[in-house]
C-alpha cells in the first residue's frame, strides 16, 4: 500500500494531537484504542502537572518575602502572572478538553500552563540565589526539569505508535 499517495492516505482513520502530529490507522479499532490510550496518558500527566502547580504556588508563598529583592526586578507581578496563567491553563485543559478537537484545545491549555510552571519554577529559583540559599535553589531547578520532561513529553508524543501506518509532523 502507498502510504504517501493521497487518495490512500484519505482512508486512513487519523487521530490529530495538539503538537501538530497526526497518526494515521488502517483500521478504526486501531485509531480507537489509541485515542483511549491517548487520554488515559493525558490525564496522568495532567494530574502530575496539578501536583506540580500545587508545588510551585507553595514555594511562591513561602518565597513571597524575597520578592522585593532588587536582583529580580519585578519578580512578585512576574510570579502572579505565572501562576495565573498556569492555574487558567490548568483549569481550560481539563474544561474544554472534550469535543471533536478537544485534544487539540486542551494540549495548547496544557502546555502553556506547564511552560508557566516551568518559568515560575525559575524565577524563584533566581530569587533564592540571591539570597544564597541551595537548597531551595535545588529544589526549585528540580520543579524546573520536572516541568520541562513534561514539555517534552508532549512535544514528541505520537511519534512512534505501535500499529500505525504513519505518522505526519505539521
Amino acid at each position: 500500500m502507498n502510504t504517501s499517495s493521497a487518495y490512500t492516505e484519505h482512508h486512513f482513520y487519523s487521530v490529530h494531537l495538539g503538537n501538530r502530529t497526526t497518526v494515521m490507522f488502517t483500521s478504526e479499532r486501531a485509531a480507537l484504542a489509541f485515542q483511549a490510550e491517548t487520554d488515559r496518558w493525558l490525564s496522568a500527566h495532567l494530574h502530575n502537572a496539578n501536583f506540580l502547580l500545587v508545588d510551585a504556588f507553595s514555594s511562591y508563598r513561602a518565597a513571597w518575602c524575597l520578592t522585593d529583592a532588587t536582583a529580580v526586578p519585578q519578580a512578585d507581578q512576574k510570579a502572579r502572572e505565572f501562576i495565573e496563567t498556569a492555574w487558567k491553563g490548568m483549569d481550560m485543559a481539563i474544561t474544554k478538553g472534550s469535543g471533536p478537537s478537544g485534544w487539540v484545545v486542551a494540549w495548547k491549555w496544557f502546555q502553556q500552563a506547564m511552560e508557566s510552571i516551568r518559568l515560575l519554577a525559575l524565577l524563584l529559583r533566581d530569587l533564592y540565589r540571591t539570597r544564597n540559599n541551595p537548597v531551595e535553589r535545588a529544589r526549585m531547578e528540580l520543579l524546573a526539569s520536572r516541568a520541562q520532561v513534561v514539555l517534552n513529553d508532549m512535544a514528541h508524543y505520537g511519534q512512534a505508535v505501535k500499529g500505525a501506518i504513519k505518522t505526519r509532523q505539521l
